[in-house]
């Protein structure tokens, strides 16, 4: 399994997962294993693939475990929606203005 698929960036102390239409379920077991690891909790409310395993939709919850925790939905995890990035972010550093971030993060 390529675990650059996730497009999870650990640097520093910062952690940031986009969800995009490439991740199967496997991915999102991985991914969910792996930063329960780190200390935080993600709930997979409800997932949606299509025909090739590829995921389209996500509801999910996350729990940092600090205080920290939120929720999103997305149905936009499509192929013609590359740069749109879906997902969250922790960021633990002291000079973080901002710690915690979820759902929509902007055009890469």
């Amino acid at each position: 399994m390529n675990k650059t698929e996730f497009r999870k960036i650990l640097i520093e102390e910062r952690i940031e997962v986009v969800f995009t239409e490439e991740l199967t379920f496997e991915h999102l077991f991985y991914l969910k294993e792996d930063l329960k690891t780190k200390g935080i909790t993600i709930n997979y409310r409800s997932l949606a693939f299509d025909k090739n395993n590829q995921l389209q939709s996500i509801d999910c919850e996350i729990n940092c475990n600090d205080g920290f925790s939120g929720s999103f939905t997305t149905n936009y995890l499509h192929p013609d929606d590359k740069g749109k990035r879906h997902g969250f972010y922790r960021d633990y550093s002291d000079e973080s203005t901002s710690p915690f971030g979820i759902s929509y993060l902007g055009e890469l």
